[in-house]
């Protein structure tokens, strides 16, 4: 029989009038990105630049002599919101300023917002200590019946974010005819078992992800089998409504019991044209009864830019330029992580020559480092020096996964490990003997050099950040640098894609080194260059002209806006 694709089924649906390279830049932390000249980019969406700040909880922040804290007093009643497609609502919250400094300035910044659309910026008014508001956002539901989240939180005058989260669930009631995900058609069949499904996470890409224009991405869904009925052979996943974005028009589902769950996975093409898309599925048993409730993917498609900027010298107002994509589902894995037992004040480290070297953070485990301006840097510094990661903390242990000469293909290997942990890959050994929270992955250089087959270096990256998701580890990817034997620009598009499609943090450190002098690599053309004193850990002016010494420093700030985002 042969296989038809959802765009046919499009058509049908629309005559029977029944309905049928590449981040996500939804950073926390403001800039534009830039890159290297003939490569692609998307510019990111608004971050929040660092400042000199000591965090003393998840909620508090102290600068100079005083503590920005809130605390929520008679908060909404948590329940969804149901409401009609557009329909406009007030959300309103009450907080008690709770530190030691007045409120003056303040805003309210969307933490995710999940295309809730606010009319007016409400204005928070000055609140001294001790004091109480009351802040009400006026909200424009969506177009397209769903289920809907928004978080805010405070933010101070310079840019950082502070308080408890303060959210609003909504449920756009669906129209005659149309399930929202949260309706469930349950279906008794002729031998009297129940016909029954639940969703219960996204597995990749987070609703509201932004993918580039015509990228390939896959969506997976756990599903619950909450009926009475085994799903066995026949049992299919199908699109009912929407965009199709050039998917299957069905794919099978793994047998499941009564009770167990099944990741069903679809590939999908984001459309060429931008916009927000939503495609729309249902389960089906084997005589073509639908059932359950409708899962779904909400993605925004963007356009890449015809003429892309180079990046601006490397400083502390630009440092944020070059991270993307800290977002929810960082916290997710983040908090999986600490059910599982990872710790949170440890990291891993990943990659080839680049990573293992002793300029890279190794100074920094050592404190023999000289922050200059970044002072700010500090408490990040000294949260992730307390423990030890396995042969000493987590700047300067040795990792059982990043080793000179490596490229992707090693990552998979248990060879590699076969003596410290046999039928391991390295990855898993490093992460189950170093039980990390988070991961910085840099590997392609030699994949560069040597011309090795790019589907299967993306193959390897995806591996590893689906092993780093399963093991609770946030996987930190990163743009390998400028390759004079090899072209790198190819590698690197893998893994902007596979950041967005994963929905995982990344960082450019491509761009961020590109206006060095040779691009911040040595004389070799390989390995990024050094200082004259080897001082990569001193960010003077003058040594931040050097590609271990900028890396250094980027990987500092993607610490610090992890851990002061994700890890409360």
């Amino acid at each position: 029989m042969q296989t038809l694709s959802c765009r046919i089924v499009s058509l049908l649906l629309a005559v029977l009038t029944v309905g049928c390279n590449l981040p996500l830049n939804s950073t926390l932390t403001p800039g534009t990105t830039g890159s290297p000249p003939a490569s692609t980019e998307v510019a990111p969406l608004p971050t929040v630049d660092a400042s000199p700040v000591i965090i003393i909880s998840s909620t508090q922040e102290v600068r100079k002599a005083c503590l920005y804290d809130a605390e929520l007093e008679n908060a909404p009643n948590p329940d969804d919101i149901v409401v009609n497609s557009q329909e406009t609502i007030v959300q309103s919250w009450h907080l008690r300023n709770t530190g030691t400094c007045d409120w003056k300035t303040l805003t309210l910044v969307a933490i995710s917002d999940y295309h809730l659309e606010i009319r007016s910026p409400p204005n928070i008014p000055q609140t001294k200590t001790g004091e109480a508001v009351e802040l009400s956002l006026e909200l424009t539901a969506p177009s397209e019946p769903g289920q809907y989240q928004g978080v805010w939180r405070l933010q101070t005058p310079d840019g950082h974010i502070f308080g408890p989260d303060m959210s609003a669930h909504i449920i756009v009631q669906a129209t005659e005819g149309v399930f929202t995900p949260q309706e469930q058609q349950v279906v008794i069949t002729d031998t009297g078992c129940i016909l029954d499904a639940d969703f219960v996470t996204d597995v990749t890409v987070s609703d509201g992800s932004f993918l580039v224009a015509g990228a390939a991405f896959r969506k997976i869904w756990r599903m619950q089998n909450i009926g009475t009925c085994d799903w066995n052979e026949g049992y299919r996943l199908v699109f009912v409504s929407g965009d199709c974005m050039d998917g299957p028009a069905s794919v099978p589902v793994p047998p499941t019991d009564v009770g167990a769950t099944a990741d069903i996975a679809v590939d999908l093409t984001v459309p060429e044209q931008e916009g927000i898309y939503t495609s729309w599925w249902r389960l089906q048993s084997p005589d073509g009864t639908l059932f359950g409730v409708r899962p779904y993917v909400r993605i925004n498609a963007l356009s890449l830019p015809v003429n892309n900027p180079t990046p601006a010298p490397p400083a502390q107002s630009t440092y944020s330029t070059y991270i993307h994509n800290i977002t929810a589902r960082a916290r997710e894995i983040y908090l999986d992580g600490q059910a599982k037992g990872n710790r949170a004040n440890v990291f891993s480290k990943v990659g080839d020559s680049i990573t293992d070297t002793p300029a890279f953070l190794v100074p920094v485990g050592n404190r023999s480092y000289k922050l200059h301006s970044y002072t700010y840097l500090q408490p990040v510094i000294n949260y992730f020096s307390a423990a030890t990661a396995r042969t000493g903390n987590s700047f300067n242990n040795v990792s059982l996964a990043a080793v000179s000469g490596w490229n992707s293909f090693d990552m998979g290997n248990p060879e590699k490990v076969a003596g410290t942990c046999p039928g391991m890959t390295p990855l898993q050994c490093e992460y189950a003997l170093v039980t990390p929270s988070l991961a910085i992955i840099m590997i392609g250089t030699n994949d560069a050099t040597g011309a090795l087959d790019i589907a299967g270096y993306h193959r390897n990256i995806q591996a590893m950040v689906e092993v780093s998701i399963e093991s609770g580890v946030i996987p930190v990817l990163s743009t390998i640098p400028y390759n004079a034997g090899g072209d790198e620009r190819a590698y690197n598009g893998v893994i902007k894609t596979i950041a967005a499609t994963y929905d995982v943090p990344w960082m450019d450190f491509c761009a961020a080194t590109w206006d060095l002098p040779n691009h911040g690599i040595s004389d070799d053309g390989v390995h990024p260059s050094v200082p004259p004193a080897g001082d990569t850990a001193n960010f003077s002016a003058a040594n931040l002209q050097y590609g271990h010494t900028v890396r250094n420093l980027l990987v500092l700030h993607v610490l610090d806006a992890i851990w002061r985002q994700v890890m409360y």
